[in-house]
Parts: structure tokens; C-alpha cells; sequence
């Protein structure tokens, strides 16, 4: 999941972050930007690490020799 935040207020070593629809988030400061201001706008991404082309298909076809039982 990826967000279009503006960062509302810095409140100390939290920061207080507002999307598009008026929802509020706050992140503590040290896991952004060091450089980050009011009015700035950032793009959080939430979708945690994601997989090379390899292992999405070596999952892929683990699941379907699981499933069809080539490996026997």
C-alpha cells in the first residue's frame, strides 16, 4: 500500500501526518527524513519488501510441483 501524505506538524519526535481523505497518521521522526518540514509532502510505502522476479517464480513452481507431485 502506498500513501500520498503531508506532514501537518512535527510534535516533539513524533510527526503528524494527514492523507488526502483527512486521515491522520503519526510515525516517530527518526524513521523519516531528517530534513523533513510542515507542508512537505511524502510517499509512504507500506507493502514491505517485495520479492525478485526469481523467487516469485520459484515460489510459483514449488507450489505447483506440491501440487502436482513432480518432485516424486
Amino acid at each position: 500500500m502506498k500513501l500520498e501524505l503531508a506532514v501537518d506538524r512535527i510534535e516533539g519526535d513524533r510527526v503528524v501526518l494527514i492523507d488526502q481523505d483527512q486521515n491522520v497518521y503519526v510515525w516517530p521522526k527518526k524513521v523519516l527524513a531528517a530534513d523533513l518540514h510542515e507542508g512537505q509532502v511524502i510517499f509512504l510505502d507500506m507493502s514491505g519488501p517485495g520479492k525478485t522476479d526469481k523467487e516469485t517464480k520459484d515460489t510459483a513452481k514449488d507450489i505447483l510441483n506440491e501440487i502436482l507431485k513432480l518432485d516424486e
